[in-house]
């Protein structure tokens, strides 16, 4: 151990009484204190603080009969309430109700019964989807699967899917499940994945669409799965 030399008692005793023995936050400043109890403002230690955001909003209360009669400004994608029938929170997807503790990052749909179009420019089915709901970053995989059928002779048909929600994206070509044949009747059981990007991050629906050129064609086992894929 070393041993100092050389100090005077009273230097010794001053020495002593300045050290730095404790400390505490008062306000937005630190105040050291030393052996002698003499106490050292060190000044601010707290950054600017932030701008206060908007208050938190409560969910309005409704009964199911009264959730289900909501209609034009009262009803949005993405509004939540509570509903007082069921005691659970819920949002709007855009096309339906969901309880907010099923929210997934993943999800699969299928409708197998078989239906027919001889729309031009996509449109549902008389039974609409299958679609999935998921929060998404700015990515997700897609797999969409269909049996197509070409009712009619030189007839086109596709399947697409439209995304809503936090993100707004019409049916396309460029993404759909395809099939034309010359000839009446040929049918094929198909499946396409692909990742979209772009997205919005959020809660996302993906929804299957249909069309035809040419005649009518029929799709049946049509089915969705959604997988997050992050940002």
């Amino acid at each position: 151990m070393a041993t100092v030399t050389g100090y005077t008692a009273a230097r010794m005793k001053q020495i002593e009484d300045s050290a730095i023995i404790d400390g505490d936050i008062v306000g937005d400043n630190l105040i050291l204190k030393r052996f002698d109890t003499v106490e050292i403002n060190a000044g601010n230690i707290r950054g600017p603080q932030g701008i206060q955001g908007p208050p938190g909003q409560t969910p309005a209360s409704f009964t199911t009969a009264q959730r289900d009669a909501l209609t034009g400004g009262e009803l949005w994608a993405g509004r939540f309430i509570y509903n007082s029938t069921t005691l659970r929170l819920e949002w709007y997807t855009g096309t339906t109700w969901q309880e907010v503790n099923k929210i997934e990052t993943h999800g699969v749909s299928e409708i197998l019964m078989t239906e027919t179009t001889t729309s031009t420019t996509y449109a549902n089915l008389a039974t609409i989807g299958p679609s999935v709901t998921v929060l998404t970053g700015t990515k997700a995989l897609l797999i969409i699967t269909a049996f197509l059928n070409c009712v009619s002779a030189n007839v086109s048909c596709n399947v697409s899917i439209a995304i809503s929600g936090a993100t707004t994206r019409p049916p396309i070509d460029e993404a759909s499940l395809y099939l034309f044949s010359p000839i009446a009747g040929p049918a094929i059981v198909a499946s396409h994945a692909y990742i979209v990007t772009g997205l919005t991050p959020g809660l996302n629906t993906f929804i299957l669409k249909y069309k035809q050129v040419g005649g009518s064609a029929t799709f049946a086992h049509r089915r969705i799965s959604v997988v997050d894929m992050g940002s």
